[in-house]
């Protein structure tokens, strides 16, 4: 079986699809506050040489996917699945940013499910990279029942080596948590 990187997915809330170059000016908008990256292991994504390189290598990965807001059509985000592993049957979400006005609206949430629900039809196992002195983005995986594992030091798209809090959720416990499908 193949894992297809870019699905479209979508809900009442938000729009999954393949990110395009034509995403760019929109995604920067919502990139260039730095307030998105305080907690991020790159800071300075907020800065257009940094951005464009996080977005070349986001378009170069055939995975990228923009967070549309379904009410307004406006792109708020991105994200993406990485790392599928056939033999371990897992694969990775992450890459992702929200829009400062996007924070504590349930965008986040509904993101992550939608991508939960798309990937257990797939594979028995999630796991999220999150940059260890991400506390945002770590206690929001915890709320979606996600639990840590342990930590991996690796270099992202050419970055520096970061240390990473690794999270993990499985088939069964995404299910019995309740939000499973919550999007349908």
């Amino acid at each position: 079986m193949t894992f297809d990187f870019q699905p479209h997915l979508f809900s009442d809330q938000i729009i999954l699809k393949p990110l395009l170059p034509d995403h760019r000016e929109e995604l920067f908008q919502q990139a260039a506050n730095p307030q998105v990256w305080e907690l991020h292991p790159n800071k300075d994504r907020h800065e257009r040489s940094s951005f464009d390189h996080f977005f070349d290598q986001a378009l170069s990965s055939n995975a990228a996917l923009v967070i549309i807001d379904a009410s307004s059509g406006k792109v708020i985000g991105t994200t993406r699945f990485y790392d599928y592993n056939s033999i371990e049957n897992h694969v990775a979400i992450g890459y992702t940013f929200l829009g400062k006005d996007y924070w504590g609206n349930g965008y986040n949430k509904a993101v992550k499910s939608l991508m939960f629900d798309y990937a257990f039809t797939n594979v028995d196992h999630v796991v999220l990279h999150i940059g260890q002195s991400n506390i945002r983005s770590y206690r929001a995986a915890e709320k979606l029942g996600a639990r840590r594992v342990g930590e991996d030091t690796r270099s992202f798209n050419g970055e520096p080596p970061v240390t990473n809090l690794v999270y993990q959720i499985n088939k069964a416990e995404w299910q019995a948590s309740g939000d499973a499908n919550s999007n349908q």
